[in-house]
């Protein structure tokens, strides 16, 4: 597992590892992954490994992985994490997560909340996500690798597109070869 200094340099290959690996080591011991995620420098490889541990700690014992997420001293720490508790969250209990995400009284984090919601709510519930994604003009924003997001932004677009409705899908260069 690299170190914190060999951290900062990682290539997107690397990244993915290590968030791989994150996620693994969370669903074994996720207050030692969380330690782990915390001394990592800041950057985005940072808050992906802080999503993916409050994701998999959430989707353990939500309620435990909310009161560490809370604790976390700096915003953007705290916001990743409670990030992936939501997204874990939405996968069991898509209602309660919602009215969680709406109750955020900050808008750019409650809009990243609800996309989080969205996001898990189309494991359990596609059609109910299409509703929220049609309230909220259909907006999915989504970096995770192998979550199915491919698959299930594909229905979701065919079913657009056999009502003869627009879609834009925007996805960074290095997958459109893909």
């Amino acid at each position: 597992f690299p170190s914190h200094d060999r951290a900062k340099n990682l290539g997107e290959r690397e990244e993915w590892i290590v968030s791989s690996v994150v996620s693994v080591w969370s669903r074994k011991d996720p207050a030692s992954a969380s330690r782990y995620a915390l001394e990592m420098p800041e950057g985005p490889q940072k808050t992906r490994a802080l999503e993916q541990v409050g994701q998999v700690w959430g989707g353990k014992n939500r309620q435990e992985a909310m009161d560490w997420a809370g604790k976390l001293q700096a915003e953007s720490n705290r916001k990743a994490a409670m990030g992936g508790v939501v997204q874990s969250w939405a996968m069991q209990d898509s209602e309660a997560a919602l009215k969680f995400a709406e109750a955020e009284s900050d808008a750019k984090f409650r809009e990243q909340l609800l996309d989080k919601v969205v996001f898990g709510w189309c494991f359990k519930d596609r059609p109910g996500a299409q509703k929220i994604l049609e309230k909220y003009h259909g907006v999915i924003i989504a970096d995770e690798v192998g979550l199915g997001k491919t698959f299930t932004a594909g229905e979701i677009i065919n079913s657009y597109r056999k009502r003869r409705q627009r879609v834009l899908l925007s996805c960074p260069a290095i997958v459109t070869g893909k």
